[in-house]
């Protein structure tokens, strides 16, 4: 990404470690925005991409003819797309190419289907991210894998509570600044101070709640995001006039934008959003454990603010299902038999006690 004009830059103190490693070697395309994908074997050299029953990304649409390009291994981390006289051409970037140089988070389409290239790492980060980022919105996800890949700075927005630290850090992993520290900043100093911080953590991935930031600190996010530091900068706010109200025009020019959708918005998708919560916790239930009506209580109730709240639903609902009463629950979750069934009352929810 071109560095927005006017950034003050700082330098890279000497001595300091770099920071970027080698991207992985791209193992899988996605279908950029749907749910398909295909493994692209690291020990095979090439990959026939198109309709035909031999191909080894199969892509079923009439839009795609039987053969339309060849996928080569190059040497280091690299693929090269060879168009093969297709009727509806390869694209890259809007233009129709007959040869194209893929790296990690690069995309290419054939007919309607636009395919990203992904690492091992990509595509296990893809579904967890999804839990914050939406199920439904799966493009958003596939951009911010890209960025992310591709060291770009990222704004993510969303109401507090949301899990923007955690996309973050899976963000983080995906990454070439992987193996460099993931520091989260909350407590920024004014004058030379901050960018004696700034210089401090060259290299890193900074994750920097916007909210929390005191006036006047302009010119330490702007150092973040001028190059000369290589750092890579999350922030996270809580609205798009937060961010204005933030940081200046030049330093919103150099974010790329991730909304997230807080839970009450996707009613369609709390049941998975319950089950990744109940897996991630490891205590063997799932959504429909929790009762028709208490699903239907939550997709309907618009109090689901954030992921913290729904994972609270989860963290108590847990607790209840495993314990032989409401009481011993409330035991076990640290709090009194009233206050959880205050809580309980409250949202219109009833849990069944007992091990299941």
């Amino acid at each position: 990404m071109t560095q927005p004009p006017h950034l003050k830059t700082l330098t890279v103190p000497q001595g300091a470690a770099g920071g970027a490693a080698p991207l992985a070697t791209i193992t899988w395309l996605h279908e950029r925005g749907g749910e398909r994908c295909w493994p692209l074997a690291p020990a095979h050299p090439t990959f026939a991409v198109g309709s035909g029953p031999g191909c080894a990304v199969q892509i079923e649409s009439t839009y795609v003819s039987q053969l339309p390009c060849l996928i080569e291994r190059r040497a280091g981390t690299r693929l090269r797309v060879r168009d093969n006289g297709s009727k509806n051409g390869t694209w890259f970037q809007d233009r129709r190419e007959p040869e194209i140089e893929l790296r990690a988070g690069d995309s290419f389409q054939i007919g309607m289907t636009l395919l990203l290239a992904a690492t091992d790492a990509m595509h296990e980060a893809r579904d967890p991210l999804r839990y914050y980022l939406g199920y439904e919105k799966a493009r958003t996800t596939d951009d911010l894998l890209q960025w992310a890949v591709q060291a770009e700075h990222v704004v993510l927005i969303g109401e507090p509570g949301s899990g923007q630290e955690a996309a973050a850090r899976l963000a983080h992993a995906v990454s070439a600044r992987r193996s460099q520290p993931f520091v989260v900043l909350s407590d920024i100093p004014d004058g030379p101070a901050a960018m004696a911080l700034a210089a401090r953590h060259a290299h890193s991935t900074i994750f920097l709640p916007l909210g929390t930031l005191p006036p006047l600190r302009e010119a330490f996010v702007e150092a973040l995001v001028a190059g000369g530091l290589d750092t890579r900068l999350y922030a996270a706010c809580a609205s798009d006039d937060q961010l204005k109200l933030k940081v200046s025009t030049t330093v919103q020019r150099a974010l790329r934008p991730v909304n997230i959708p807080p839970p009450r918005t996707r009613g369609g998708e709390l049941r998975r959003m319950i089950d990744h919560a109940f897996a991630q916790r490891q205590l063997g239930f799932h959504a429909h454990d929790l009762g028709d009506r208490n699903l239907d209580a939550l997709e309907a109730g618009g109090w689901l603010e954030n992921v913290d709240e729904l994972e609270l639903v989860v963290e108590r609902a847990g607790a209840i299902l495993g314990a032989p009463s409401q009481r011993k629950a409330a035991e076990r979750l640290g709090i009194s038999h009233t206050t959880l069934s205050r809580w309980l009352g409250q949202r219109g929810l009833a849990f069944p006690v007992g091990p299941r």
